[in-house]
This record gives C-alpha cells, sequence and structure tokens, in this order.
C-alpha cells in the first residue's frame, strides 16, 4: 500500500465539515473499510466509515462493538486532538 492509497479519501468531518484527505491506522497501515472507526483531526468527533466511504458519526452502538483496548485508545486521540486544539501542537510533547 502507498501513502497515495490513504490520501484519496477525501470525505467531510459530520460535525465540523473539515474534509479529511486522509487516514491513518491505530494500529497498521490499511485502508478503511466500512464500519471502522475514525477521530477527525479537527473537532475529535468520533466518526465511522460508511459502504462509500464517506465519515458520518459513530453511534453508542458503534463504540460499544469495540472492545475495551480500542476504546481506550481512540479515547487517547480524541483528548490528544483536542488538547493540541487547546494547547497548540507543543501539547503532543508532553
Amino acid at each position: 500500500m502507498t501513502d497515495h492509497d490513504l490520501r484519496d479519501l477525501a470525505s467531510p468531518c459530520p460535525e465540523c465539515g473539515l474534509v479529511n484527505h486522509a487516514a491513518a491506522g491505530l494500529t497498521c497501515r490499511r485502508r478503511p473499510q466500512t464500519g471502522d472507526l475514525s477521530v477527525c483531526g479537527s473537532c475529535a468527533a468520533v466518526c465511522v466509515y460508511g459502504p462509500d466511504l464517506r465519515l458520518a458519526l459513530a453511534s453508542a452502538a458503534d463504540r460499544l462493538a469495540l472492545d475495551s483496548t480500542t476504546n481506550r485508545q481512540i479515547d487517547f486521540v480524541v483528548k490528544a486532538v483536542k488538547r493540541i486544539k487547546i494547547r497548540g501542537p507543543s501539547a503532543w510533547r508532553r
């Protein structure tokens, strides 16, 4: 898989409207699939990829279907995005 394969997924965040042009997995580099979750890098909304790889807001059922480790990873990313939004990029290093 090339980096281009991960960057051609233009889909607006359903919460803030930012067009996300890229995707990165938490544990691997692969193209997102239907049902995969994503965290918006602007507003930290947790989203889910639909059949057409368009983003929709994740439901409580989407989160409940995940194991506890994955939920903790998503919570970490959400907190990191919010922290960076408030404190700037240097917050990532703390």
